[in-house]
């Protein structure tokens, strides 16, 4: 539902479509930043040294009963973001949306990668190079992360390696971290988020592999 881009230098460019000025692209040099705001309350950020966002102009826009277009849609700030890449030291956070009944803050995700690559049309996210993915109940490495915004789910290759913490149990109250992890070696593992299932591939010379503790 919202977006916003900072930068040290932002260069716009804009192109003029039914009389209204809307934004093409944003090229930013210098800890840029790009922070999407979704409409169930979500929020994802990234960081890196630099950043290309693709816009796609919203020509059919909601007019009033008078006729007019709304003062916050008569063209700046009402287009898409249709792609966007980020390199270099990309950090990536999602905060999810706070449920109903749910006691204390969400858990932030955060991802590093040496780029990101974000498609509006497929809403997909691509991490490339050195990726790590942190959650607070596992911790994962791979080459590539290919995350479905819509679903959760998630496709991860190259030399994927998951920790997994075991919660341990505790009597008349919630589990607390502090059991053996569980680890896996793969080339290859798909997740499905709703599932709640992550199925993990090998090769003929590198078999996958999972263990607990050391």
């Amino acid at each position: 539902t919202s977006s916003s881009l900072s930068a040290e230098v932002l260069t716009a460019h804009f192109v003029h479509v039914d009389g209204i000025d809307h934004l093409a692209e944003v090229h930013g040099e210098g800890h840029t930043s790009l922070r999407r705001g979704s409409s169930t309350g979500a929020v994802n950020t990234s960081s890196g040294d630099s950043l290309e966002a693709i816009f796609k102009p919203m020509t059919k826009q909601p007019k009033t009963p008078g006729g007019h277009l709304p003062a916050t849609q008569a063209g700046l700030g009402s287009d898409e973001i249709a792609s966007a890449v980020e390199n270099g030291h990309v950090v990536m956070t999602q905060l999810p949306a706070k449920k109903t009944g749910e006691r204390g803050a969400p858990v932030e995700k955060r991802a590093v990668a040496e780029r990101a690559s974000y498609d509006g049309t497929l809403e997909k996210t691509t991490l490339t190079g050195n990726v790590q993915v942190n959650d607070g109940e596992s911790e994962l490495w791979a080459d590539r992360i290919v995350a479905d915004q819509k679903t959760g789910d998630a496709v991860v290759d190259g030399r994927v390696k998951v920790n997994y913490l075991q919660p341990k149990e505790s009597s008349g109250g919630p589990s607390q971290s502090g059991g053996e992890p569980v680890h896996v070696l793969a080339s290859l593992a798909e997740l499905k988020h709703d599932a709640g299932t992550a199925t993990f591939y090998g090769t003929d010379d590198l078999p996958a592999r999972l263990w607990q503790g050391a």
